[in-house]
């Protein structure tokens, strides 16, 4: 028989190798037992490019899909909410159709895997290009001359000789064991508990209940449990819980399910005694998050999960596979052509699984709002980036020189993730408020190296000085380097004299006097009136006035052409010195 293009794995990644492959009308074998017919699966949750592919491959399943219009991560008292909305705008729509999808979905999806990937490989199966043959692979001969996977056994002595050979078995590696490649760990090894759970009532349209995927590092002291849990809602009112735990963490797989649902439930997550069950505990016993040295060979490719495994809330493993499906014909046809790009697409799922192996490690009560935001942009940013870089994967020419195009623009100007990841919560009070507010004056007075203002003004700030406004951390630093260089004063110091907290608008009204000393002698402002509006632990806006300043630059600062004139004089002072590391945007 005339040697066939194998996969190996009749999971969601090997069916979809299957489709791509019966697409272009390439006969195969699909190897491996049918998929488990009732049991739920990890991988429930979707992320971008996985959302998009899903509905592609397998229209005809989209009953077991669901809306995702966010994700939310609890680390500590911060909460971070991205909003995954598809169709924001007339500029998204705009985004997705030039790079080959007309009708993308209102939001990202949930997936139900009950029976899921029975029903994808039923379907496949259908096509008169699949075959499918039943048998575990024992046995693997790889010549490492060629670097070409030559044959393979199956249990009960069946042999197979691969034209081409996709290793589908995620952390089973049935192939990829055999060919002696470097593997390097990604952190502690894991263990998972999982399971479903049905909610007693009406299912409502409450968008943080039913539409968002939860992400919340579990604490010791708080918890009783040392993890990363989540909460994904299905359909029917089926609801994924499950916690991962680095192995050997005490506790039998039931006592951890229970701390993580009880933990969800803590946090007001779902409502209290609302959700029954699971009526079985499943569990990964171990696992590891792990990356190949080598994505492929001279006629076998690792796919999906079976090259790197990493935390399951970065929702990677079902886009992983479905990027080695958009490459699979081109693949078959020239592996050494295209196996690099995929390979690099890849790659990049390491830097989505750092963010999240930092949220597990990382003591809440040191980090911020705002450093758990820039993360979560940094999850935006490399969605898109992969995304366009999965499109150039596939057979279509245009589709790919677009997306190829729109790629190299957004490494070369950057990606502005404002309005994705902004909802971001912590309790706060005047108190808090103020201490933020002293740092910044501490900043602008120079008091503190310019470097600590990262942390206390958003990067996106927005401040309205009468009827103008500027945006962006950048044009605020250009400022105060300037003021820093040509103040005439000694010494400076800003005192908050008076103030009022509105705790529902998170806005800080306060008034400001400055002290200067200048040739030995001090002098003090009239106290000035300013507003600030905080987002998460950072200054997200300000209200102020030119005349606010009259004391700092003189009166005619107060005045339209004088203003103009010193804004003109700092931006030249800004590009004639220039400073190492600095940020000039904005």
């Amino acid at each position: 028989m005339q040697p066939l293009p194998v996969i190996v794995g009749t999971g969601l990644t090997g069916c979809a190798i299957s489709r791509a492959l019966s697409r272009a009308g390439i006969d195969h074998l699909l190897v491996g037992p049918p998929p488990d017919p009732e049991g739920p699966r990890l991988g429930e949750s979707l992320n971008l490019e996985g959302s998009l592919d899903i509905l592609d491959y397998f229209p005809e399943l989209q009953a077991a899909y669901t809306a995702k219009s966010a994700v939310t991560s609890h680390l500590g008292d911060i909460e971070v909410r991205c909003d995954l909305n598809m169709q924001r705008s007339r500029t998204s729509a705009a985004f997705y159709a030039a790079i080959g999808y007309k009708r993308p979905p209102e939001a990202f999806l949930h997936v139900d895997r009950r029976g899921f990937d029975a029903a994808a490989f039923a379907s496949v199966l259908a096509s008169p290009h699949c075959r499918h043959v039943d048998g575990r692979v024992e046995a693997v001969d790889h010549d490492p001359a060629s670097d070409r996977v030559t044959r393979i056994v199956l249990d009960g002595g069946r042999e197979l000789r691969p034209s081409t050979i996709f290793d589908a078995t995620n952390h089973v590696r049935a192939i990829a064991r055999h060919l002696g490649l470097e593997l390097t760990t990604l952190g502690p090894a894991q263990r998972a508990v999982y399971g479903h759970y049905t909610f007693d009532g009406e299912v409502t349209d409450d968008e943080r209940l039913w539409l968002t995927t939860h992400v919340v590092r579990l604490e010791p002291a708080r918890d009783g449990v040392d993890g990363l849990a989540w909460y994904i809602p299905l359909r029917d009112g089926i609801a994924s819980f499950g916690v991962g735990v680095d192995l050997g963490h005490g506790g039998d797989d039931r006592t951890l399910l229970d701390l993580a649902y009880a933990a969800i439930e803590r946090r007001a997550i779902v409502p209290a005694g609302r959700f029954r069950g699971p009526d079985k505990v499943r569990t990964l016993p171990r696992y590891d998050h792990f990356m190949y040295a080598r994505a492929f060979g001279g006629n076998w490719l690792l796919a999906g999960g079976t090259f790197c495994t990493t935390w399951f809330p970065a929702a990677s493993g079902i886009s992983s596979g479905f990027a080695a499906a958009n490459v699979a014909p081109d693949f078959v046809r020239d592996p050494a052509a295209h196996g690099p790009a995929y390979e690099t697409i890849l790659r990049t799922l390491e830097r989505p699984h750092g963010v999240f192996e930092w949220i597990r490690r990382v003591d809440p009560s040191t980090t911020s709002c705002g450093e758990v935001e820039r993360r979560a942009d940094t999850l935006v940013e490399q969605s898109v980036i992969r995304l366009l870089m999965t499109v150039q994967l596939r057979p279509q020419r245009v589709r790919g020189a677009v997306s190829g195009a729109i790629e190299r623009l957004i490494r070369r100007h950057g990606f502005d993730p404002s309005g994705i990841c902004l909802r971001v919560n912590r309790p706060a009070d005047a108190a808090a408020r103020l201490a933020t507010l002293a740092q910044v004056l501490e900043v602008f007075a120079g008091q503190r190296p310019l470097a600590a203002i990262d942390g206390l003004i958003h990067r996106d700030v927005v401040v309205h000085i009468d009827r103008l406004r500027f945006t962006g951390l950048g044009g605020w630093k250009k400022w105060a380097r300037h003021s820093h260089a040509t103040w005439p004063f000694e010494q400076l110091r800003f005192e908050v004299v008076d103030h009022t907290y509105d705790p529902a608008a998170d806005r800080l009204e306060v008034g400001i006097a400055a002290v200067a000393v200048e040739n030995g002698v001090e002098r003090r402002s009239a106290a000035e009136r300013f507003v600030y509006r905080f987002e998460g632990d950072m200054v997200r806006e300000i209200w102020t006035s030119r005349r606010n300043y009259s004391f700092l630059y003189g009166a005619k600062f107060a005045r339209l052409p004088g203003f103009a004139a010193h804004v003109a004089r700092l931006m030249w002072w800004n590009r004639r010195h220039p400073e190492a590391g600095a940020s000039l945007s904005g």
